[in-house]
């Protein structure tokens, strides 16, 4: 299992494929599993590099807070110890943030990047769907409860009525089983501190050179 020691924890790593590498950076709490249904077919053309984040899946628990800089210098190890000198990334949500954040901590790391429902600030609206996550998590605990308002965000009406929805809705539950409440609630807590940053990632964004492909 490739698990890679960096400084005060381990983090889990899998390589699969070949062709030019392809970073895959996932949502608010997931892992490697996020990406399961566009691996097999992503790895045809690329060397996937998927990855559980610090504090999620196979990758240590700790230390707090999670900070995207610490993310980053964890990728950036990924990298340097997979001998590759540069990637494109893809990052869903959270990980379109991690994926924002490396190519400006690792500039040289990053050769291009597609984010997908991308933010580098967050509205009242988030706010208050992340704070309503933590608020389930220390009630309700990690179950099915959480997993149908994860849902309700993430997937729209004519992907729920359609066949194999019930897969992903299981798929949604086990990872976030994964977790517990205290981890889970940090894991919020690191988008929450991510969106209220001083000064805002918005000042960044003017110094990402990387080709970059947005998708909503």
């Amino acid at each position: 299992m490739p698990l890679l020691t960096i400084d005060d924890g381990e983090v889990y790593y899998e390589v699969l494929g070949g062709g030019p590498p392809l970073l895959l950076l996932p949502g608010l709490g997931r892992g490697t599993s996020y990406y399961d249904l566009v691996t097999p077919f992503l790895s045809d053309k690329f060397q996937v590099i998927r990855v559980d984040p610090r504090g999620i899946g196979r990758s240590s628990r700790g230390p707090l807070p999670y900070t995207f800089e610490r993310w980053s210098d964890d990728f950036a190890r990924i990298l340097e110890k997979l001998q590759i000198s540069t990637t494109a990334v893809v990052g869903c949500s959270q990980g379109a943030a991690m994926a924002m954040h490396l190519a400006d901590r690792h500039p040289d790391r990053v050769k291009s990047l597609v984010l997908i429902g991308a933010f580098a600030t967050i509205d009242r609206f988030i706010e208050i769907n992340v704070a309503l996550r933590m608020t389930l998590a220390r009630k309700l605990g990690l179950g099915e409860e959480m997993r149908d308002f994860v849902a309700l965000w993430t997937f729209g009406h004519e992907l729920l009525d359609k066949p194999g929805a019930d897969k992903l809705l299981n798929a949604g539950l086990n990872a976030i089983k994964e977790h517990t409440p205290e981890n889970y609630i940090a894991l919020c807590q690191s988008l929450l501190d991510w969106g209220h940053r001083k000064p805002s990632f918005l000042d960044r964004l003017r110094y990402i050179r990387q080709p970059t492909l947005v998708a909503c």
